[in-house]
């Protein structure tokens, strides 16, 4: 009898310790106060027995707790790293650790407030799950073309009049500010199936075409590849076509959709997730739902360093693989002007550097960005 209390008491110890410690308390009642918190795991939300982690005391006591916690929906562990300064603690890390599918929320980020520049490559595609609208390569309405690293959606090409341009995500333009350097983990995730929540299709409410309504849906494997692919009439004639797969109802967008998408505004190709078609028809080419895409991308780009990105984008500029019948006047706002773009934020030396014809080629685009802003604003 003695042996037995003495083994629970060796094993309810560290718990009692832990749940009545002020790290602790302090840890939960934060969490709950996160609507993201609840949301996942289901309320009502209950922690459970036998917390792990340790605590240290003094002058400057630390806490490093691992609390499991279970809701209606599923269960998590909540991770509390916490500092006492003199009589009070003050919460370091705060974060929802998830399984099946694996998902880590961090509950002290606040999206409004937050500076995305200070975020590690792999949050800031967690925070891809936090996309809740239209998003460049990610719009039902439209196609818009630019660089999204300054925050601009780019110039609409085509789609339903009405709707206003999509705003970009600040997590979204700053993993294309990363550029090389988040390529790796962007390709990665080109099955990471978490949902966004952003839902595209026919909803039952739905009367404006492009937004929520449509007179048809596909699923395609629409790809552009690293090395551009020019057909000729008769090759056109010929195909292959894209795939055609038709869908209905809603489609939630997937984080995977938005890294491929990302992976194009590093790269300059045109790799839409979501796009609108005329006429009222909506494009989807997700690498969940077309796994083609996602080995396409992996097999052009799995393997990038910074110098293939270099050598890449100066080979757009110096139209490398442009075919005799492809006008520069098609050219040149497709592939060298998007090229040259990129080439100035990821390599401004090598921008500065240009010569020749090169020199030529970055003249003339930023004599078109002067001369843009004064015809926008007239």
């Amino acid at each position: 009898m003695g042996s037995a209390f003495i083994l629970i008491l060796i094993l309810t110890a560290p718990h009692f310790l832990a749940v009545t410690g002020g790290a602790y308390k302090l840890g939960v009642a934060t969490a709950r106060q996160s609507a993201e918190f609840n949301d996942e795991l289901g309320p009502p939300v209950r922690e459970g027995w036998f917390s792990e982690g340790k605590t240290q005391f003094g002058k400057r006591a630390k806490a490093d707790l691992l609390i499991p916690v279970q809701g209606s929906k599923r269960k998590g562990t909540l991770r509390v790293l916490a500092l006492k300064d003199q009589e009070n603690w003050k919460l370091k890390e705060l974060t929802l650790e998830l399984a099946q599918p694996e998902k880590r929320i961090d509950l002290l980020w606040n999206p409004l407030t937050g500076d995305y520049s200070k975020r590690l490559v792999d949050q800031l595609i967690d925070d891809l799950t936090r996309i809740d609208s239209q998003s460049p390569g990610i719009n039902s309405a439209a196609v818009y073309e630019g660089f999204i690293a300054d925050n601009t959606p780019g110039s609409f090409q085509m789609g339903v009049l009405g709707p206003p341009p999509p705003q970009v995500p600040p997590q979204m333009s700053e993993l294309v500010r990363r550029g090389i350097l988040a390529l790796p983990e962007l390709t990665q995730h080109l099955d990471d199936r978490r949902p966004t929540k952003f839902e595209v299709g026919n909803k039952p409410s739905g009367n404006q075409i492009g937004v929520d309504a449509f007179m048809f849906m596909d699923f395609s494997d629409e790809y552009d590849p690293r090395v551009p692919h020019w057909f000729d009439d008769e090759g056109w004639k010929r195909g292959p076509w894209p795939m055609e797969k038709a869908f209905s109802g809603t489609y939630t967008v997937k984080v995977a959709d938005v890294c491929y998408v990302l992976i194009g505004q590093i790269v300059n190709r045109q790799l839409l997730a979501v796009r609108y078609q005329p006429s009222g028809g909506l494009i989807v080419n997700s690498p969940i739902e077309t796994p083609i895409l996602a080995a396409k991308v992996r097999n052009d780009w799995g393997d990038a360093d910074s110098e293939t990105l270099r050598q890449s984008l100066l080979e757009d500029i110096r139209a490398t693989n442009q075919p005799k019948r492809i006008s520069r006047t098609d050219y040149t706002p497709r592939f060298v002007n998007p090229a040259l773009a990129r080439l100035r934020f990821y390599f401004p030396t090598t921008y500065d550097a240009l010569q020749g014809d090169d020199l030529k080629k970055r003249k003339e685009f930023e004599n078109q960005e002067t001369k843009e802003p004064l015809s926008q604003s007239q």
